[in-house]
């Protein structure tokens, strides 16, 4: 953080950039709240996580602080492909890249769902980067099911009653999901921040 901090101030018209929060601290909320306090003052705009984070699943109630955080910040909660635990990760060895890095982030979007997190937070946004977005009309297939075995009406607007974002890419087919989903929680993602 420090480093893209000084970085974005050597000239403010570049690509803001997403913090990085000391996740393990947050038995200590200050101590968290303090860096992301620094990091927006010096041009971020938002907050990485990945699927999954101290070998805990993003709903884990450990990590509401941090929502709240965000929230009150205003600075959405950016996952990107990847997977922070050491057993899963571990678990998945060879050339097994898609259950390490792309798998967790669909995780996270369906557990975030399923566990009706965001609406514990309902200012927050929730992006999804990097992954591609072809997975979303099934796993907004899936919510539904899901929906209806708890005894629940689902929704034909998750992503906009979720404050859901995701990233496209080129391989996907961008006209059928935004005649879907309409155009307004789809995002251009890139990891070029430079000018």
């Amino acid at each position: 953080n420090r480093w893209m901090a000084d970085i974005w101030k050597t000239d403010k018209e570049r690509l803001r950039w997403v913090a990085v929060p000391p996740l393990l601290s947050l038995v200590d909320p200050a101590q968290v709240r303090d860096e992301l306090t620094f990091a927006k003052e010096h041009g971020a705009c938002g907050i990485f996580m990945v699927g999954m984070e101290c070998e805990r699943i993003i709903t884990d109630r450990y990590f509401h602080p941090l929502y709240a955080m965000a929230q009150e910040m205003d600075l959405p909660i950016c996952f990107h492909v990847g997977i922070n635990s050491f057993a899963v990760h571990d678990a998945y060895f060879g050339n097994a890249a898609l259950f390490r890095a792309k798998f967790p982030i669909l995780g996270a979007f369906g557990m975030l769902l399923q566990e009706e997190t965001p609406a514990m937070f309902p200012e927050l946004r929730w992006g999804f980067i990097e992954a591609s977005a072809s997975w979303v009309p099934y796993m907004l297939g899936d919510a539904r099911i899901r929906t209806v075995r708890r005894g629940k009406q689902p929704s034909d607007t998750m992503l906009a009653d979720n404050n859901f974002f995701v990233t496209l890419q080129m391989t996907d087919d961008i006209p059928d999901l935004v005649n879907a989903f309409g155009d307004d929680h789809f995002l251009i993602g890139t990891d070029y921040g430079h000018r």
